[in-house]
C-alpha cells in the first residue's frame, strides 16, 4: 500500500512540475520590436510617369488622320474649342460598302 501511495505522490509531483514548466514557458516577457540604425543593403527599382497637377489626356472618339493642330503645348483652351481637325475616312468606306451590299441584294432579287 505504501508503494502505491509513493507512486501516486511521485506521479502528482511530476505532473505538477510539467504543468509549471508549461505555464512558465508561455510567460516570457515580450521582447518587442525596436528600430536600429544600419546601412541599406537592398535597392528598389520602379518605373512611372510624372504628370503636372492640371494635365489632361485628350483622346479622339473617332479614328482618322490628323490634318490640323489649332493649339500648341502650354496654350489654354476652353470647353468646346477645337484642338485638332481629324479626317475620318472610315465612315465613308463603311457607307460605300453598305451601298454595294444593298445593290448586290437588289441584283440577286431580280434573278
Amino acid at each position: 500500500m505504501m508503494k502505491a501511495y509513493l507512486l501516486l505522490k511521485l506521479n502528482s509531483l511530476l505532473y505538477l512540475f510539467l504543468m509549471f514548466l508549461l505555464l512558465e514557458s508561455g510567460c516570457k516577457k515580450d521582447q518587442g520590436i525596436y528600430p536600429r540604425l544600419s546601412t541599406i543593403t537592398e535597392s528598389v527599382y520602379a518605373s512611372g510617369n510624372i504628370k503636372a497637377a492640371e494635365q489632361y489626356k485628350v483622346i479622339s472618339s473617332v479614328p482618322g488622320i490628323l490634318l490640323k493642330k489649332h493649339v500648341n503645348v502650354g496654350d489654354l483652351v476652353t470647353k468646346g474649342e477645337p484642338i485638332f481637325i481629324i479626317k475620318n475616312t472610315t465612315a465613308g468606306f463603311a457607307l460605300q460598302n453598305s451601298l454595294l451590299a444593298v445593290s448586290k441584294v437588289a441584283d440577286n432579287k431580280k434573278t
